[in-house]
């Protein structure tokens, strides 16, 4: 099965993490003939969010809160209980993307008045590759900086359910 972010639905045959009925494994008698022991049962699949079981994932209320404080709430939180660059990441990508074809351009006009030709090669050679390099070094970082911030929010979701001190 593969991994499934919380945002992504969950399968139907999902039962809130207990098993509806045991199932013999190694083609043994589904009569009940062969013992059944806690290594058969045991059940290692996520358990929803919103299902009944002990150890379901609950979001803390004050985690809720933050959520849904906004852009604005998020600035002023003094306590730092949500975070703000999560929501804006993908507008700052877009402003690193605009940031980065202006300066390529300018830098371009720069080099059409010392000589033409040279300005002409850097337009078709230089910029293209310029704007790709910077914008995947831009890429990696925004993709550090938002993996840091899932790795926190898993985190705190473990704490919430008791498996982490």
């Amino acid at each position: 099965m593969k991994d499934r972010s919380l945002s992504q639905a969950w399968p139907d045959d999902w039962n809130g993490g207990v098993y509806a009925a045991i199932e013999p494994r190694n083609g043994a008698d589904p009569s009940g003939a062969a013992s059944v022991d806690a290594h058969d049962v045991a059940d290692t699949r996520p358990v929803r969010p919103d299902a009944g079981h002990p150890g379901a994932l609950r979001p803390s209320a004050a985690r809720d809160t933050a959520d849904a404080t906004g852009f604005l709430g998020a600035l002023f939180d003094l306590g730092f209980t949500s975070f703000m660059t999560p929501r804006i990441i993908k507008v700052l990508y877009v402003l690193l993307m605009i940031g980065a074809v202006v300066s390529v351009l300018a830098v371009t006009i720069v080099v059409f008045k010392v000589s033409a030709t040279f300005g002409i090669v850097t337009l078709v050679f230089a910029d293209p590759l310029v704007i790709l390099i910077v914008m995947a070094i831009c890429r990696m970082i925004l993709e550090y900086l938002v993996v840091t911030f899932r790795l926190a929010d898993d985190i705190q979701r473990l704490r919430e359910r008791g498996d982490l001190g």
